[in-house]
């Protein structure tokens, strides 16, 4: 007698939007219309508004109740789950709505996940930051919004809350269909929530659980996040040392992982990175990144998460490059198994490729320099200075008409923040079409407004070297009473024209400039240079260069000849920026101290990128030999070992390898003196 198969009939699940509010009438209206369609019921607990939110939400129909803030987010959510009686629950924040109004397919689709998938707990989709204000988005991670309705699954913690059950959730899958908008987290507001975060973080750490216990140590792993965020970075490292106090207790805890925790995790070595003074490299490696290379060895940040390593503490740039391409491809191929990973490992992808555009430019691979810094570009990312200064310098020699729609396809120049970055990054970078048609761009948007900035009309005719007219705007602002912009125009129109009648015209005005100037006419250096002066000519040498090139620039320069190493750092930092190396290597180096690397850096990479190898190369050596042990300079020796032929290449592959043996265990030493951790051979890999 043949088996009968049972069939189950899929039964139609009622759907439960929650929310928990505080005055956000603002806000509740876009997010409830946004789902309306497709739920059962809508369910506000309120917790003090003193606006109409309540009104709003009951006009489109939302059943609302109050329940008193405790300082508790997870005890706010947990009391709406307890008033629905949905099978599923669709949980938003007022601030976030579905970026296409759910319809019957989005409905039908998720039953059918949960039907077809007993064990699946929630899902989780696209979670999409935009500035409210502009339409612009500004990053994306993954959350869990929709979920099952039973009573094992709960929110746990006071702040970044997250859903647990005892055993872990299961059954996480990313929908982009469903993505989701948040404008909660605009740049206004960031410091103010920041600040509410790490109140309510303290609070939990210090009274709702035993210290080194799991959830203290999750804590921990925020406090990490929001300190440094909040520029804490003494903060952020203690909690950090907390979290690696516990390591066993860490590893416990990456079992209930969700995506926001492995961005933690992440943020965790990048401030270990940035504050070297306390925290050890190689307990980092031991405690972190084995762990996670164990605990998440399916997921795509695995495949990167070396790299990443590489790029924070001890970056072996030919490696670096080497292993840069397999890995990002196999993270790309694991993303397609595990889509719901995206957001934890996608930024710091952005920062290994910011390192590796550093790495190749260093090796004057400007074809693959560019493709990095386009790939780094392609997120929050294009606001690093550096990284377009690269993208800038490889551009370099490319007509306007061609660089503008180019940096186009990148920037928005209707918005705000993009183009006042990028007017401020081609004035330091020398772009002078480039920028005048930027900063025109900028006039004219001010100007429908009715007003210009003062400085941006200054500067157009400035760098135009229409000097007359510059000095008579400049001296009619000051008199408007633009004592900050003006006076500083005016003094490097002064310099620039080389006309004595300007400052002989404006001579008050001008008046805390008048030492400098004087030296200035008469070709004679300062006999004494003050901090004001020094801070006047870091400023002012590259608008100099900007407007009238560099002969007149140096010819300023030249009142501070009484300070070579001074003059030398001004210009090469210039130089290295803008990519002018010819002109630093015509500068005479024989006054400067040839252990002064702060100088000297920069002459040795100009060297390096005319091909003159056996001058860098002799320089390196002799820091190395008088034990001068720096980053840079193993950096620098690397792409002489790699471009250099015959004798020179040869001996620059072994010193690096003789010195970064002797570099590498003087940092571990180091580290482990200024922390006190006992370090074990087996901590590296």
């Amino acid at each position: 007698m043949g088996s009968k198969r049972l069939i189950t009939k899929k039964r139609k699940l009622k759907i439960t939007a929650c929310y928990i509010a505080k005055n956000e009438a603002d806000n509740i209206k876009l997010s409830i219309e946004s789902l309306i369609d497709q739920v059962d019921e809508i369910i506000v607990v309120d917790t003090g508004s003193t606006d109409n939110t309540v009104e709003a939400a009951k006009s489109l129909g939302a059943r609302v109740e109050h329940f008193e803030w405790i300082n508790d987010f997870a005890a706010a959510r947990n009391h709406a789950i307890s008033l629905a009686a949905g099978d599923v629950i669709i949980f938003l924040d007022c601030d976030e709505w579905f970026k296409d109004k759910l319809d019957a397919s989005d409905r039908k689709l998720i039953e059918g996940l949960f039907n077809n998938n007993p064990k699946l707990d929630h899902i989780a989709v696209k979670l999409i930051n935009i500035d409210k204000q502009t339409g612009v988005p500004f990053g994306e991670s993954v959350a869990s919004r929709i979920f099952r309705n039973v009573k094992r699954i709960r929110y746990k913690g006071r702040i970044h809350e997250h859903l647990d059950t005892p055993k872990g959730m299961n059954g996480t899958l990313a929908v982009n269909k469903l993505a989701v908008y948040h404008s909660g987290y605009t740049r206004a507001t960031v410091a103010q929530k920041l600040s509410r975060n790490i109140e309510l973080l303290e609070a939990a750490a210090l009274n709702d659980f035993e210290v080194g216990s799991l959830d203290w140590v999750r804590i921990q792993t925020y406090l990490v996040r929001e300190y440094y965020t909040s520029v804490q970075a003494k903060k952020s490292i203690e909690a950090l040392r907390n979290v690696l106090k516990y390591a066993p207790v860490l590893k416990k805890l990456c079992a209930h992982h969700d995506d926001e925790f492995i961005c933690n995790i992440y943020m965790m070595i990048w401030a270990a990175s940035k504050e070297r003074g306390m925290v050890s490299r190689r307990e980092i490696y031991s405690k972190l990144i084995r762990l996670f290379k164990t605990v998440y060895s399916k997921y795509p940040g695995t495949a990167e998460i070396e790299l990443f390593y590489q790029a924070c503490f001890h970056l072996n740039e030919e490696s670096f490059l080497k292993d840069l391409q397999p890995a990002i491809d196999k993270a790309s191929r694991m993303l397609k198994v595990h889509p719901a990973a995206v957001s934890y490992y996608k930024d710091y992808e952005r920062v290994i490729y910011e390192k590796a555009a550093v790495a190749a430019w260093r090796r004057r691979d400007y074809t693959n320099a560019m493709e990095y810094s386009m790939n780094a570009l392609k997120g929050l990312a294009r606001y690093q200075t550096q990284v377009v200064s690269i993208l800038l310098t490889v551009l370099k020699g490319q007509p306007a008409e061609e660089i503008i729609p180019f940096l186009n396809t990148i920037y928005d120049v209707s918005n705000p923040q993009d183009i006042n970055f990028l007017i401020d990054t081609l004035r330091r970078e020398s772009y002078n079409d480039v920028y005048l048609w930027y900063l025109k761009k900028r006039m004219d948007s001010d100007g429908t407004k009715g007003v210009v900035r003062t400085g941006d009309y200054l500067s157009m005719l400035f760098v135009s070297q229409k000097y007359d007219t510059a000095a008579q705007a400049a001296a009619q602002s000051f008199g408007a009473g633009n004592k900050t912009d003006s006076p500083k125009y005016l003094f490097w129109t002064a310099v620039c024209s080389a006309a004595p009648a300007i400052p002989e015209a404006y001579r008050q005005i001008l008046t805390p400039y008048s030492h400098l100037l004087d030296a200035y006419y008469k070709g004679e250096p300062l006999a004494a240079i003050s901090d004001t002066d020094s801070a006047l000519l870091w400023e002012s040498y590259p608008s100099i260069v900007f407007a009238a090139g560099f002969e007149t620039a140096d010819r300023f320069l030249s009142i501070f000849k009484n300070d070579p190493a001074l003059c030398f750092r001004v210009k090469g930092d210039y130089c290295e920026t803008n990519g002018s190396y010819d002109q630093l290597l015509n500068e005479d180096a024989s006054k400067i101290d040839k252990l002064d690397l702060s100088c000297r850096r920069f002459l040795i990479f100009a060297q390096i990128n005319a091909d003159r190898f056996d001058e860098a190369y002799q320089q390196i050596e002799d820091f190395l030999n008088a034990d001068i042990l720096e980053q840079d300079l193993f950096h620098m020796l690397l792409v002489i070992a790699e471009a250099a032929d015959g004798e020179t290449g040869a001996k620059a592959r072994t010193l690096y390898n003789r010195c970064i043996k002797v570099f590498d265990s003087a940092v571990d030493s180091n580290d482990a003196h200024r922390t006190g951790v006992v370090i074990d051979d087996g901590d590296m890999a």
